[in-house]
């Protein structure tokens, strides 16, 4: 069983049960580098959620899965007003490791957002509503300093 099919199965499990729904993300991720550690996935229902880097939901998928610096991966999801992160944990420890003058030393990226310059997004520059039935289509391109 491949590794993006036993993430998608402990998702529905843990989060959904009976609960599951028709919406879907369909998450392309590129320009990630190695395929060492993991990648974390997360969800922000809000701009304070996202300050205090408190998801409603995460995952962690291996990156054993990647091909050429790609990796695909479809989650079912209910419909909202959603923001969607991602960290190239290349260590495997579930937080962004930091150089000593305080930048990001692992990748990270956003939905449909791609981080140009220093400063840190806001919820509302990478935020996109899933609608009832609807499968949406997310792009994150793996940003490194």
């Amino acid at each position: 069983m491949s590794m993006n099919i036993k993430c998608i199965l402990i998702f529905v499990l843990l989060e959904f049960g009976h609960f599951l729904s028709a919406q879907l993300l369909d998450v392309h991720i590129s320009n990630i580098r190695n395929t060492k550690g993991q990648l974390c996935l997360a969800i922000f229902a809000s701009e304070d959620e996202f300050k205090v880097e408190k998801p409603c939901w995460r995952l962690y998928c291996d990156k054993k899965e990647v091909h050429n610096g790609e990796f695909s991966i479809q989650i079912p999801f209910r419909e909202g007003n959603w923001g969607f992160s991602l960290l190239d944990d290349e260590n495997s420890n579930g937080k962004m490791e930091y150089n000593f003058i305080g930048m990001p030393r692992e990748g990270f990226g956003f939905s449909n957002y791609e981080l140009k310059g220093l400063h840190r997004p806001v919820f509302d520059d990478f935020c996109f509503q899933l609608k009832k039935d609807e499968k949406k289509v997310l792009l994150v391109k793996v940003k490194y300093y």
